[in-house]
């Protein structure tokens, strides 16, 4: 049976093509077949969320070690899944997951961290783990913690999961100079929009995925005219297609595509390009959203 398709459902966060669709979404799409995603685990750095199942594919996102996702298909050695973190869909190569999920007790609180063989400095590391990455600590031996997954990571490189930085901002700023990477939340880059995700997501707080989502939802709207916006630090700028964070009256920090790396720079600066790529489409939207997740 044929059903009329809603068609404001955005097809990045919610799981359906034309052969097969989230049984969550029977009689809201037209599918050929509906199914029950079944829960996996992320175990690989930074695994590429790919538009397409192949190698050439664009890279729409990344998920960190860790995150839990709803897998709805499996072929070619690529799992077409839904993110539980943030709801984007996508193809992620199998390899990167397992079955087995775990309850996180700790999340890597720095930038990037080895994962050591042995709880020895001397060992040649393994893998990387990246900041947000979610982690089952199950040992300790000295300065290390052992991990659920295997592997040794330096235990004042971990918070405990539920421990947060309630300044978002300062956050971002540690990720100034990190190479601009589309799609990219910090393993070996970031973008825009991941920059502001996985900051917030360091004070505790959920923030979509891309810039038109979190100028949609992400706290509240401060209204203002063209160039005349009462800005304060914390505030999110958004234009087409990309985001910045205040830190001043004057001045922003953002993954910059054009200098390909975080930056601080005038936000006019930013607002002139923009209207340039854009034909004069300048600011969108100016939210706001508190400094602690209380």
């Amino acid at each position: 049976m044929s059903v009329a398709v809603d068609s404001k459902l955005d097809p990045r966060v919610n799981c359906y093509r034309d052969d097969l669709a989230a049984s969550y979404l029977e009689g809201k799409v037209d599918s050929r077949r509906f199914v029950m995603g079944r829960q996996a685990q992320v175990v690989q750095c930074g695994a590429p969320l790919l538009r397409n199942p192949s190698a050439d594919s664009p890279q729409d996102s990344q998920l960190l070690v860790g995150e839990t996702v709803q897998v709805y298909d499996e072929a070619g050695g690529y799992s077409w899944l839904q993110s539980e973190f943030d709801g984007y869909v996508g193809y992620v190569r199998t390899s990167a997951l397992r079955d087995e999920v775990t309850e996180a007790t700790d999340c890597v609180s720095v930038l990037r961290s080895f994962l050591y063989p042995e709880p020895d400095i001397k060992t040649p590391p393994i893998a990387t783990l990246n900041m947000a990455a979610q982690v089952t600590v199950n040992d300790q031996y000295q300065r290390f913690s052992l991990l659920s997954t295997g592997g040794w990571i330096y235990s004042d490189h971990l918070m405990t999961i539920d421990a947060h930085e309630p300044d978002f901002v300062a956050t971002a700023l540690r990720f100034l100079e990190m190479p601009y990477l589309w799609g990219g939340k910090g393993n070996m880059g970031i973008d825009c929009s991941g920059l502001v995700q996985v900051s917030l997501a360091r004070s505790g707080r959920a923030c979509p995925r891309d810039t038109y989502m979190q100028a949609k939802t992400l706290g509240i709207e401060i209204p203002g005219e063209d160039g005349n916006y009462p800005m304060r630090r914390g505030d999110l700028i958004y234009w087409p297609g990309h985001v910045a964070i205040v830190l001043d009256q004057e001045t922003v920090v953002h993954a910059s595509g054009h200098h390909m790396l975080v930056t601080i720079e005038p936000w006019r600066d930013v607002d002139e390009r923009v209207r340039i790529e854009t034909g004069g489409k300048g600011i969108e939207v100016l939210r706001r959203v508190p400094q602690s997740n209380g």
